[in-house]
């Protein structure tokens, strides 16, 4: 993870991901992307049983996220 761009709703974070896309850092994991695939992303925020082994598997498949 390269970038990390953090705001409260509705502040332009789709914008920030667009953007970042564009200057090369994607893909960019948008708190959106939990959302429409949530049985698939969630696992990896469960701590309780992963730990931060499969976190940081998961953070590595991009250079940026916005939330």
């Amino acid at each position: 993870m390269k970038v990390i761009g953090a705001g409260l709703p509705r502040t332009a974070t789709t914008t920030q991901k667009l953007s970042l896309e564009m200057l090369g850092l994607g893909p960019c994991y948008h708190k959106r992307d939990l959302m429409e695939n949530f049985d698939e992303h969630l696992p990896p925020w469960d701590l309780s049983g992963g730990g931060v082994t499969s976190v940081q598997q998961w953070w590595d498949r991009g250079q940026a996220a916005v939330a």
